[in-house]
């Protein structure tokens, strides 16, 4: 090659690396001003036999008319339950949409465009929203094809598609709790057979946790779950089924709650003897190791059932106790209850007068039912204020206690 030919010859090199820069710049401005039509969320995890909704939207277009688009997908694995359009084109003028479903072909076509003669959309929204069930495990991609977007001069507009995947698994639902029922919120809970170890998640506030995906079927499993540095409960069995289907309860030998207990006597009533019934029933799910009662805020008796009390004249209050094996002690409602051994004294004033015999007289001749029923009254309890109840005051009338 001569001299005077490389001055040529570099200038025509220069040139053509100029022309390829130029040339990629306009691609890449060409494609980042595409409007695009895209599957929305891209990505969607589902349980089986369940439902969900994918929106197909539109971003960065300018003078939207019209839009047409197919979507594609398994039909082993899905089916279409809806279409729905959605208020990009509508929100501003009429609109005519249509929908039409290929269940054994596996797409849908849908299709609107605006009505009479006004200026298209522009910007971001939502087209239409696919509404889907999902029967069987699996994944596939929503394919997004055949897509047409048309402009107020009814000019096809050049756009990009983005496709969607969907991954369908089965739902594993696993409780933790105690021996009483109650959820043990914040266990870790893991596969430990097979191996390897595979945690699984965290139960929430309900002692409840949800897992997908990691465990598989028809396949036989062991979980465990451990609550801080302890194994909380047994390694406890679960069958997955062929839908990755399944469910348990681990269940710790360990027992939050305390006893229960219900006073059936004394009641908040007036008694007439100084021995008076207590009786209790005690309800828990482990062994009750102590039961006992407070009268009158004094030290606790020890009790192994109902017995009989005795108190003096007056106001007084109990409250039983009973504690389980696990060391959780149960309280009753507090009782309020009166001794009166004051035979006619019917208001506990202490003194047998005119008050007590007016209170029969305004009861005389009832029974449990009439308006005027006063169950004090009733002296003897055979459910009538009559002459005995009277007869019972007047015998007593100006004593006191």
């Amino acid at each position: 090659m001569s001299n005077r030919m490389l001055p040529l010859f570099f200038i025509t090199i220069l040139l053509a690396l100029l022309l390829s820069v130029f040339a990629a710049t306009q691609m890449t401005n060409k494609n980042s001003s595409l409007d695009s039509i895209i599957v929305s969320p891209p990505t969607i995890s589902v349980n089986f036999n369940g439902t969900f909704e994918v929106n197909i939207s539109i971003c960065d277009v300018s003078d939207l008319y019209g839009w047409e688009f197919k979507l594609g997908w398994n039909t082993s694995l899905l089916d279409v339950v809806n279409v729905t359009e959605e208020s990009f084109l509508n929100s501003s003028r009429d609109t005519y949409f249509v929908s039409k479903v290929m269940s054994t072909d596996g797409y849908v076509l849908v299709g609107c465009t605006s009505l009479r003669n006004v200026n298209g959309v522009a910007g971001n929204g939502t087209l239409a929203t696919v509404e889907f069930r999902a029967k069987k495990l699996g994944s596939c991609i929503l394919d997004l094809y055949d897509t047409k977007l048309v402009n107020s001069a009814k000019q096809l507009m050049e756009h990009s598609e983005v496709d969607g995947t969907v991954t369908i698994s089965g739902s594993v639902l696993i409780r933790v709790q105690y021996l009483d029922g109650c959820p043990r919120s914040g266990a870790d809970v893991r596969k430990s057979w097979p191996l390897p170890y595979w945690p699984l998640g965290t139960t929430n506030e309900s002692g409840m946790m949800t897992s997908q995906g990691v465990l598989t079927g028809p396949q036989d499993y062991q979980v465990q779950a451990w609550y801080g540095a302890r194994q909380f409960g047994p390694n406890t069995p679960i069958h997955i089924d062929e839908n990755g289907e399944g469910s348990v309860t681990i269940t710790s030998d360990l027992e939050i709650t305390p006893p229960s207990i219900a006073v059936f006597s004394p009641q908040n009533l007036t008694y007439r003897n100084i021995s008076v019934p207590l009786t209790f029933a005690v309800y828990d799910f482990s062994s009750i190791s102590w039961i006992g009662y407070s009268l009158d805020n004094q030290s606790n008796t020890t009790v192994t059932g109902n017995t009989t009390i005795s108190v003096e004249d007056g106001a007084h209050e109990i409250v039983v106790y009973a504690n389980d094996t696990f060391g959780n002690m149960g309280s009753s409602q507090t009782v309020y209850f009166t001794v009166n051994t004051l035979a006619g004294d019917l208001n506990n004033d202490r003194v047998v007068d005119i008050f007590d015999i007016t209170t029969v007289a305004l009861a005389f001749n009832s029974k449990p039912g009439d308006s005027n029923w006063n169950p004090i009254a009733d002296i003897n309890s055979d459910n009538l204020v009559d002459i005995f109840d009277i007869v019972v005051v007047a015998l007593h009338f100006g004593e006191t206690s």
